[in-house]
């Protein structure tokens, strides 16, 4: 659905048919499930397939959330993040010898690095791209009550998150020990 209906025909062709949106879906779904099955050959086990998904998941993350605040965020923004977090979460293996940060474990510096990179290139790609911002707020907006009630609820949930994730690690400190 984003490839077909916000990239291809939001952005390359508009005034595609029904019949070439179906095409475009089936192809999309076609390249990705080969891309899935070749990946799926190359994994050696569930524990590194996971590792791979928190990492490519923590290097988009910040653009989904954000994107409820933040009008100027657009599908290429959402495009770059998911494209720049899958590849740097696959090229990261052969540069973390050569960081700064290779004393610490490769998989937690993953995270950190891919989101890092990611957020770098989808910020780029935001302001390089056509500002849509009040085109979009127009949309969102009968969506959210209000922006500065959405940030407010957002910083409630963040501020539960962190509380609810201190108690655990508590918790957890105290059941080991």
């Amino acid at each position: 659905s984003f490839l077909t209906m916000d990239a291809y025909k939001g952005y390359i062709n508009p005034k595609a048919t029904d019949s070439i949106i179906r095409i475009v879906s089936f192809g999309s779904m076609f390249a990705l499930s080969l891309l899935a099955m070749f990946f799926a050959i190359k994994i050696d086990s569930l524990q590194s397939l996971v590792k791979i998904t928190f990492s490519i998941a923590a290097g988009v993350a910040p653009v989904y959330i954000l994107r409820w605040i933040w009008f100027r965020i657009n599908a290429w923004s959402q495009l770059s993040a998911m494209l720049s977090s899958a590849i740097f979460t696959l090229l990261y293996p052969n540069i973390h010898p050569f960081l700064p940060i290779n004393q610490f474990p490769m998989e937690e510096a993953r995270v950190l690095v891919v989101t890092i990179f990611t957020t770098i290139v989808w910020i780029s790609i935001t302001f390089i791209t056509i500002n849509q911002s009040q085109e979009v707020r127009l949309k969102m907006m009968p969506i959210l009550e209000s922006r500065k009630l959405f940030i407010k609820r957002f910083i409630i949930a963040l501020l539960i998150g962190v509380l609810v994730m201190v108690f655990l690690a508590f918790s957890w400190n105290w059941i080991l020990s």
